[in-house]
């Protein structure tokens, strides 16, 4: 599998308006809307890139941690899920700022991974894979709260609103067999949801669409993944990017971001082949 990570323009074609391939990775996100931050590339480095090339390593490969799904937080800083080697049962969320610095553990683990920040850098959200959890963090003096229970069934990664103050988390409920997808708007500071919006279908990856009173998400259909935005106030959601298969068996989108200007969107694309092997039993 090829993890090829795509500027679209906000037309919304991903057949021939494409600015190009910018780097073979499985997480992204955007400093600028010049430039981006990939994490858990092909040689596990923390880079910056920017849309005509030149790009910048902020944290390699080292014996200390490992840099998985970066996020950029409040414009200073990458966060990321961070992997001692050796010690594969202790995932925490760590922080490297862009202007240099040694990474830093920043959550107190042992299965913390998808941290987002608010705008403002004061609180981060992670999911807490020991009990399903999604938890916050106030950075001012660490205390950890809980943000969505189990109980509700939260999807792991979170997007943010436009204003930056609220996380969108994307939960799930079971009723007669059929799973029902909302988007809650959860205040960073109180914790408390201040806004519920159903999501058709089996939504992935909620984020604000800057400069439009919507959000997007992915879904699939048929084996293939697109972006789709559903307006805030309501009615239809629209289908925004067309990927197709391509003698492929699956089309999938691991990781989208907006950039901050709403100019570009970035999304980490997979197209999966699965191959038939016939086998002979030559004894009989």
């Amino acid at each position: 599998m090829l993890y090829e990570d795509q500027v679209l323009p906000v037309g919304g074609s991903s057949q021939g308006a494409e600015v190009g391939v910018v780097g073979q990775t499985r997480a992204l996100d955007w400093i600028s809307d010049e430039k981006l931050l990939l994490s858990e590339s092909l040689d596990s480095a923390l880079q910056t890139v920017t849309l005509d090339g030149q790009k910048s390593v902020l944290l390699s490969d080292t014996r200390d941690v490992r840099a998985y799904e970066a996020t950029v937080c409040a414009g200073r800083s990458a966060m990321f899920t961070g992997l001692r080697p050796g010690k594969v049962h202790d995932l925490r969320i760590w922080s490297i700022d862009f202007e240099g610095g040694k990474a830093q553990p920043v959550t107190p683990g042992p299965g913390d991974q998808y941290g987002r920040c608010s705008a403002d850098g004061k609180w981060i959200a992670f999911y807490d894979f020991t009990n399903g959890s999604l938890k916050k963090l106030r950075r001012a003096d660490g205390k950890v709260e809980t943000l969505m229970p189990a109980e509700r069934n939260p999807y792991p990664i979170v997007g943010l609103s436009s204003d930056g103050q609220e996380f969108l988390v994307l939960t799930f409920a079971s009723a007669a067999g059929v799973s029902k997808a909302m988007l809650d708007f959860v205040s960073a500071e109180s914790g408390q949801t201040v806004r519920q919006i159903p999501i058709a279908g089996n939504p992935a990856l909620p984020a604000s669409v800057p400069g439009k009173p919507a959000v997007s998400y992915v879904t699939a259909d048929r084996g293939v993944e697109n972006v789709w935005l559903q307006p805030l106030a309501g009615g239809q959601a629209r289908q925004f990017t067309h990927f197709e298969l391509n003698r492929q068996t699956a089309s999938r989108i691991l990781r989208m971001a907006w950039s901050p200007g709403g100019r570009w969107l970035g999304v980490v694309h997979v197209n999966e082949r699965d191959d038939v092997v016939l086998l002979k039993d030559r004894t009989q």
